[in-house]
Protein backbone atom coordinates (compact mmCIF):
# COMPACT_ATOMS: atom_id res chain seq x y z
CA UNK A 1 0.00 0.00 0.00
CA UNK A 2 2.80 2.52 1.11
CA UNK A 3 4.37 1.77 -2.60
CA UNK A 4 1.36 2.44 -4.71
CA UNK A 5 0.76 5.57 -2.67
CA UNK A 6 4.13 6.39 -3.10
CA UNK A 7 3.86 5.75 -7.09
CA UNK A 8 0.33 7.84 -6.81
CA UNK A 9 2.80 10.74 -5.34
CA UNK A 10 5.18 10.84 -7.54
CA UNK A 11 2.55 10.46 -10.82
CA UNK A 12 0.61 13.42 -9.13
CA UNK A 13 3.83 15.64 -9.12
CA UNK A 14 4.87 14.58 -12.04
CA UNK A 15 1.75 16.26 -13.72
CA UNK A 16 2.15 19.15 -11.70
CA UNK A 17 5.41 19.76 -12.68
CA UNK A 18 4.54 19.11 -16.48
CA UNK A 19 1.27 21.44 -15.93
CA UNK A 20 3.84 24.40 -14.59
CA UNK A 21 6.57 23.88 -17.27
CA UNK A 22 3.18 24.00 -20.27
CA UNK A 23 2.20 27.26 -18.30
CA UNK A 24 5.74 28.62 -17.53
CA UNK A 25 6.11 28.29 -21.66
CA UNK A 26 2.44 29.54 -22.73
CA UNK A 27 2.82 33.02 -20.65
CA UNK A 28 6.05 33.49 -22.00
CA UNK A 29 5.14 32.97 -25.51
CA UNK A 30 2.61 35.36 -24.66
CA UNK A 31 5.07 37.93 -23.41
CA UNK A 32 7.29 37.64 -26.14
CA UNK A 33 5.04 37.61 -28.82
CA UNK A 34 4.50 41.48 -27.71
CA UNK A 35 7.94 42.75 -26.04
CA UNK A 36 11.20 41.16 -27.31
CA UNK A 37 13.07 42.49 -23.57
CA UNK A 38 11.16 39.64 -21.17
CA UNK A 39 12.64 39.35 -17.92
CA UNK A 40 12.85 36.09 -15.92
CA UNK A 41 11.43 38.31 -13.21
CA UNK A 42 8.14 39.13 -15.66
CA UNK A 43 8.17 35.63 -16.37
CA UNK A 44 8.18 34.41 -12.54
CA UNK A 45 5.01 36.91 -11.82
CA UNK A 46 2.91 36.23 -14.92
CA UNK A 47 2.87 32.63 -14.12
CA UNK A 48 2.76 32.96 -10.27
CA UNK A 49 5.73 31.05 -9.62
CA UNK A 50 9.43 32.27 -8.02
CA UNK A 51 12.16 32.91 -10.67
CA UNK A 52 14.14 29.63 -9.00
CA UNK A 53 10.93 28.04 -10.41
CA UNK A 54 11.69 28.87 -14.14
CA UNK A 55 15.20 28.12 -13.12
CA UNK A 56 14.57 24.64 -11.90
CA UNK A 57 11.99 23.49 -14.86
CA UNK A 58 14.50 24.92 -17.76
CA UNK A 59 18.09 25.62 -16.56
CA UNK A 60 18.22 29.17 -17.69
CA UNK A 61 16.11 32.15 -19.02
CA UNK A 62 17.81 31.53 -22.06
CA UNK A 63 16.93 28.29 -22.58
CA UNK A 64 13.42 28.88 -22.10
CA UNK A 65 13.49 31.60 -24.76
CA UNK A 66 14.88 29.09 -27.07
CA UNK A 67 12.58 26.58 -26.41
CA UNK A 68 9.41 28.96 -27.49
CA UNK A 69 11.25 30.62 -30.49
CA UNK A 70 11.44 26.78 -31.43
CA UNK A 71 7.68 26.58 -31.24
CA UNK A 72 6.94 29.57 -32.80
CA UNK A 73 9.15 28.99 -36.13
CA UNK A 74 7.29 25.84 -36.10
CA UNK A 75 3.83 27.13 -36.13
CA UNK A 76 5.08 29.74 -38.95
CA UNK A 77 6.21 26.97 -41.00
CA UNK A 78 3.36 24.55 -40.42
CA UNK A 79 0.96 27.38 -41.41
CA UNK A 80 2.82 28.12 -44.45
CA UNK A 81 2.80 24.74 -45.23
CA UNK A 82 -1.09 24.45 -44.22
CA UNK A 83 -1.75 27.67 -46.62
CA UNK A 84 0.25 26.13 -49.96
CA UNK A 85 -1.56 23.00 -49.22
CA UNK A 86 -5.28 24.46 -49.21
CA UNK A 87 -4.36 26.86 -52.24
CA UNK A 88 -6.73 26.10 -55.24
CA UNK A 89 -5.42 23.52 -57.82
CA UNK A 90 -5.50 26.56 -60.46
CA UNK A 91 -3.95 29.02 -58.56
CA UNK A 92 -1.89 31.36 -60.19
CA UNK A 93 2.19 32.26 -59.44
CA UNK A 94 1.22 35.14 -58.56
CA UNK A 95 -1.83 34.27 -56.20
CA UNK A 96 0.75 31.62 -54.48
CA UNK A 97 3.18 34.29 -53.62
CA UNK A 98 0.82 36.79 -52.87
CA UNK A 99 -0.92 34.87 -50.32
CA UNK A 100 1.98 33.54 -48.61
CA UNK A 101 3.39 37.57 -48.20
CA UNK A 102 0.46 38.70 -46.74
CA UNK A 103 0.14 35.70 -44.67
CA UNK A 104 3.49 36.06 -43.41
CA UNK A 105 3.57 40.04 -43.29
CA UNK A 106 0.33 39.50 -41.24
CA UNK A 107 2.35 36.85 -38.42
CA UNK A 108 4.94 39.17 -38.07
CA UNK A 109 2.62 41.99 -37.28
CA UNK A 110 0.76 39.98 -35.01
CA UNK A 111 4.29 38.54 -33.25
CA UNK A 112 6.28 42.02 -33.61
CA UNK A 113 8.10 41.02 -30.39
CA UNK A 114 9.20 37.47 -31.86
CA UNK A 115 10.62 40.07 -34.87
CA UNK A 116 12.32 42.52 -32.71
CA UNK A 117 14.38 39.51 -30.70
CA UNK A 118 15.78 38.07 -33.51
CA UNK A 119 16.74 41.16 -35.39
CA UNK A 120 17.47 43.62 -31.79
CA UNK A 121 18.49 42.09 -28.82
CA UNK A 122 22.01 41.24 -28.60
CA UNK A 123 21.97 38.45 -26.24
CA UNK A 124 22.65 35.44 -27.69
CA UNK A 125 22.28 36.87 -31.19
CA UNK A 126 24.15 34.05 -32.36
CA UNK A 127 21.78 30.95 -31.48
CA UNK A 128 18.96 33.69 -32.51
CA UNK A 129 20.59 33.92 -35.83
CA UNK A 130 21.48 30.23 -36.05
CA UNK A 131 17.61 29.61 -35.72
CA UNK A 132 17.08 31.75 -38.47
CA UNK A 133 19.23 30.17 -40.63
CA UNK A 134 18.28 26.79 -40.16
CA UNK A 135 15.07 27.15 -40.26
CA UNK A 136 14.60 29.24 -43.76
CA UNK A 137 18.18 29.10 -45.40
CA UNK A 138 19.19 25.49 -44.61
CA UNK A 139 18.47 22.77 -47.36
CA UNK A 140 15.06 20.99 -45.38
CA UNK A 141 11.96 20.28 -46.50
CA UNK A 142 10.25 23.63 -45.68
CA UNK A 143 12.53 25.59 -48.23
CA UNK A 144 12.55 22.98 -50.82
CA UNK A 145 8.70 23.56 -50.81
CA UNK A 146 9.60 27.21 -50.67
CA UNK A 147 11.85 26.87 -53.62
CA UNK A 148 9.24 24.61 -55.77
CA UNK A 149 6.56 27.16 -55.37
CA UNK A 150 9.09 30.02 -56.32
CA UNK A 151 10.03 27.97 -59.54
CA UNK A 152 6.82 27.55 -60.60
CA UNK A 153 5.92 31.15 -60.09
CA UNK A 154 9.34 32.84 -62.05
CA UNK A 155 10.15 29.70 -64.36
CA UNK A 156 13.74 29.08 -62.97
CA UNK A 157 14.70 26.08 -62.82
CA UNK A 158 18.62 26.22 -62.18
CA UNK A 159 19.01 25.94 -57.91
CA UNK A 160 21.51 28.78 -58.07
CA UNK A 161 19.51 31.37 -59.89
CA UNK A 162 16.60 30.10 -57.63
CA UNK A 163 18.39 30.43 -54.51
CA UNK A 164 19.44 34.13 -55.55
CA UNK A 165 16.12 34.81 -56.63
CA UNK A 166 14.74 33.58 -52.72
CA UNK A 167 17.43 35.88 -51.22
CA UNK A 168 16.00 38.92 -53.36
CA UNK A 169 12.57 38.23 -52.17
CA UNK A 170 14.06 37.65 -48.49
CA UNK A 171 16.12 41.01 -48.27
CA UNK A 172 13.16 42.92 -50.16
CA UNK A 173 10.46 40.94 -47.63
CA UNK A 174 12.37 42.21 -44.47
CA UNK A 175 12.71 45.91 -45.23
CA UNK A 176 9.50 46.51 -44.30
CA UNK A 177 10.12 44.74 -40.93
CA UNK A 178 12.93 46.34 -40.37
CA UNK A 179 11.37 50.16 -40.69
CA UNK A 180 8.42 49.11 -38.39
CA UNK A 181 10.77 48.32 -35.88
CA UNK A 182 12.47 51.43 -36.24
CA UNK A 183 9.23 53.29 -36.29
CA UNK A 184 7.77 51.80 -33.21
CA UNK A 185 11.32 52.01 -30.97
CA UNK A 186 11.28 55.57 -31.82
CA UNK A 187 7.72 56.29 -30.66
CA UNK A 188 6.13 53.72 -28.68
CA UNK A 189 2.78 55.17 -28.20
CA UNK A 190 2.68 55.18 -32.41
CA UNK A 191 1.67 51.25 -33.47
CA UNK A 192 0.23 52.50 -36.87
CA UNK A 193 2.46 53.96 -39.55
CA UNK A 194 2.37 54.08 -43.08
CA UNK A 195 3.86 50.93 -43.99
CA UNK A 196 2.85 47.51 -43.18
CA UNK A 197 -0.20 48.38 -40.83
CA UNK A 198 -1.16 50.23 -43.94
CA UNK A 199 -3.45 47.97 -45.91
CA UNK A 200 -2.91 49.98 -48.77
CA UNK A 201 0.21 50.33 -49.07
CA UNK A 202 1.41 46.42 -47.75
CA UNK A 203 -0.61 45.37 -50.86
CA UNK A 204 1.09 47.39 -53.49
CA UNK A 205 4.71 46.68 -52.08
CA UNK A 206 3.63 42.65 -52.30
CA UNK A 207 2.51 43.77 -55.94
CA UNK A 208 6.25 45.13 -56.63
CA UNK A 209 8.02 42.62 -54.81
CA UNK A 210 6.48 40.24 -56.80
CA UNK A 211 7.04 42.04 -59.95
CA UNK A 212 10.75 42.27 -59.03
CA UNK A 213 11.54 38.59 -58.73
CA UNK A 214 9.68 37.86 -61.94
Amino acid sequence: CNFKRYMKNEDEQMKKNDLIKQTIINKTNELIRKQSNVTIKEIAKECYVNIAAVNYHFGSKDQLIEIVLNSVIAELKNSVLDLINNLKEDATPEEILTNLLEFVYSFALDNMGIVKYFFLQTENQQDASNLLLDSFFSDNSFTQLIFEKLSLATNITDPVALRARYMILFSAFAIPLFIQISQSKQDAQTVSKPLLTNIMFRNQYIKELIRLIN
